[in-house]
């Protein structure tokens, strides 16, 4: 009875209700506590954001409960998209966190719901691409491929492997969570720009001074709401667990693979492998010498296995550019190379093969 009624307190309260009564209501039935929102919390004192988020004392920060009343009110439908989206994704992320990364706190996991709504394929209007937004120049830096036949920012764990590395550097740079969330969304030169004016100052009384972007100047507090609503999304009327997971293996290829070839094969949904490996732009996997890894349901795990070797049908390991000439047209590059034309046109993914240019570049299989 109490989660319908926090339900229906968040679904029907008027338009000029304050987050205090919304948050207050939340407080007494997770707390049991009776008195209030400022008796049910502890003192954010000494505390960094992600440990706030934890205790619940970021409710303690205005900002902080305006953007959990808009969440949980007028933002209600991005913030049910996200918890929908993260079933499938969040149990990778966290485990990559659990295993890896034992320092970071879990809570880290929480920030693709604001990057990217935990949506891989997430474009920003700036270009950022994937669950954690990467530009092209940091997933560069930070060993992202970007190319034919992949876009690592959209891969799941390679790309959150890159962003947890990115926050620890953040973090050691600026010695404080705050101080490094703001440097994720806008850059570390432009937080260190406004460090050096206000050098005393924390990141909540630098976006009193109005020195940071109006996007950063948010950011902290739009985080955090988000993760305190997530985990504690029951009382919403929303599933606190995901309604199905799909466990997953890490598959090391000896050779590139055809996708379609793949899921004939092994009996794998071809969608379900690029679910799990949104990544890929090809119908292959790239053409590398070997050990690209591929994400798997874990029950195909022994099929996989069992069937590796006719996996790899693809003739080739590796590719070189071939630059088009003037009078140079497919067949005479096919014969070149001595490979068949129709393997070119694949391969390139041509749809008007007849109308190669000079200086079009040809993607070439080496056997």
């Amino acid at each position: 009875m109490k989660k319908f009624c926090l339900l229906m307190l968040i679904v029907f309260i008027p338009v000029c209700a304050t987050a205090d009564i919304v948050l207050s209501a939340l407080l007494k039935i997770e707390t049991g506590e009776q008195q209030g929102l400022k008796a049910a919390l502890p003192k954010p004192e000494n505390r960094d954001i992600l440990k706030s988020i934890e205790d619940l004392s970021a409710l303690r920060i205005p900002a902080v409960r305006d953007w959990v009343y808009y969440y949980a009110t007028r933002g209600r439908s991005y913030f049910i998209a996200s918890v929908k989206n993260s079933q499938l994704y969040r149990p990778i992320i966290e485990e990559v966190i659990l295993y890896d990364y034992p320092d970071m706190p879990l809570v880290i996991a929480d920030l693709p719901i604001l990057e990217s709504s935990y949506t891989p394929y997430a474009v920003s209007r700036a270009g950022a691409v994937g669950l954690w937004q990467f530009m092209p120049k940091t997933a560069q830096m930070l060993d992202l491929s970007i190319n034919t036949w992949e876009d690592g920012r959209r891969s799941l764990i390679p790309s959150t492997h890159a962003a947890l590395k990115h926050l620890n550097h953040l973090y050691r740079h600026h010695h404080s969570w705050e101080l490094a969330l703001a440097a994720y969304n806008c850059g570390s030169s432009r937080v260190n720009r406004a460090v050096s004016l206000y050098p005393e100052l924390s990141y909540w009384e630098l976006v009193e001074t109005g020195v940071l972007p109006v996007e950063t100047s948010l950011y902290v507090q739009k985080y955090a709401a988000l993760s305190l609503l997530y985990r504690h999304s029951r009382l919403y009327g929303l599933p606190s667990n995901p309604e199905e997971i799909i466990e997953v293996s890490n598959f090391d290829l000896k050779k590139p693979v055809s996708i379609t070839h793949v899921a004939n094969t092994v009996g794998i949904p071809e969608s379900i492998i690029y679910l799990l490996n949104p990544q890929l732009k090809m119908k292959t996997t790239p053409l590398i010498e070997s050990g690209y890894s591929l994400l798997i349901p874990v029950n195909y795990s022994e099929t996989f296995y069992r069937k590796e070797d006719s996996l790899y049908t693809i003739p080739f390991s590796r590719v070189k550019t071939h630059k088009v000439s003037s009078g140079e047209y497919l067949s005479k590059i096919a014969k070149k190379y001595n490979i068949p034309m129709q393997q070119l046109i694949k391969l390139n993914n041509l749809k008007k093969p007849y109308l190669l240019k000079p200086g079009n570049k040809l993607l070439i299989p080496i056997q």
